[in-house]
Parts: C-alpha cells; sequence; structure tokens
C-alpha cells in the first residue's frame, strides 16, 4: 500500500535517513488515540497484541517524487527492491478507475438506507459508468476515422488530453 510519513513514526524516520529498503516490526498497542483509530480502520482483522512486520520501501519516480510503499512482502532475495516501482506503475491504472468511481460517478452516494436501495444505488451507478464509457470509445472511434480521412499520416496529430474511462 501507499503510505505518508505521518501515521507511523518509524516510517518518518525511515524516509528521513534516506533509506530505501528496510524491514521494522510494529506493536499496535504502541499507537494512540486516532493513529489506532486509523490502524484499526486499515487492517481490521490485525489484532492489536501482535507484532507485525512490515516492509517500507521508499521509490525514486520518474518526477523526481519519492512514493513510500509498505508490503508485507518481507523476503528481499524473492522480492527484490527493484520489482516494486513496476508493481506500483501497474497498479495505478485500477486506482485511476477507482478514483473514476468515487468522484466522478459517486458510487459512494446512495439514495436510500436499506441495503436493497443501496444494492440499486451502486448497480446503476456502475451501469450509467459502462454506458458513459462505451459512448465515449464510440465516439473516439468516430473521430478517430474523420481524423485519419482528413491527414495522410497519424504521426502529425495533435497530443490530446484523455480522459479516465471505465473498461
Amino acid at each position: 500500500m501507499r503510505s505518508g510519513t505521518g501515521w507511523l513514526g518509524a516510517v518518518n524516520q525511515i524516509f528521513k535517513s534516506g533509506k530505501r529498503d528496510v524491514i521494522i516490526e510494529i506493536n499496535p498497542r504502541m499507537l494512540l488515540g486516532e493513529k489506532r483509530k486509523d490502524f484499526q480502520n486499515l487492517f481490521p482483522n490485525v489484532c492489536l497484541k501482535s507484532f507485525i512486520k512490515i516492509r517500507v520501501l521508499v521509490i525514486d519516480l520518474c518526477t523526481g517524487e519519492k512514493e513510500i510503499l509498505i508490503t508485507s512482502l518481507l523476503d528481499k532475495h524473492k522480492f527484490k527492491y527493484d520489482i516494486f516501482k513496476d508493481l506500483y506503475n501497474l497498479r495505478w491504472g485500477g486506482e485511476e478507475n477507482y478514483k473514476f468511481h468515487k468522484v466522478r460517478l459517486e458510487v459512494e452516494n446512495f439514495s436510500g438506507k436499506t441495503a436493497h436501495a443501496i444494492e440499486q444505488d451502486f448497480h446503476a451507478t456502475v451501469f450509467a459508468g459502462n454506458i458513459r464509457a462505451l459512448l465515449a470509445e464510440e465516439a473516439q472511434t468516430e473521430e478517430d476515422q474523420i481524423y485519419l480521412r482528413k491527414y495522410k499520416y497519424d504521426y502529425k496529430r495533435p497530443i490530446q488530453q484523455s480522459s479516465a474511462t471505465n473498461r
């Protein structure tokens, strides 16, 4: 998972130290107040009395920014540091799709309070998002055909901003 430096002091220390790949052991009992609640919300099935080993990775992105990842894949020989940047990039499409559903479609904005009403709202929203994606794809295909008839070579096409689609 992606992490910030704020919710766990050890992660902040690793980030500040310049280290890139560290396994730490955390004790959820040591978390207090909001941090404990945040932990319980993130990891509802983890016993607060247990010690947990996690691997903290600091990834250098091509933009120069650093991203902090936390994983349960502790074996550094089997899961080398270098694979995590590519894995992080692979999940980006999934994150953008999730953001599209949550922000653009407001999939969590329910009109009813019963389980049946919530299910109907959810399925209707996903259906509407799929219809939107199909219409956008069809419109793009038509635009591409018009463009190709107009210009001899496709490489002359101006750069367009693409929007997230639900596929």
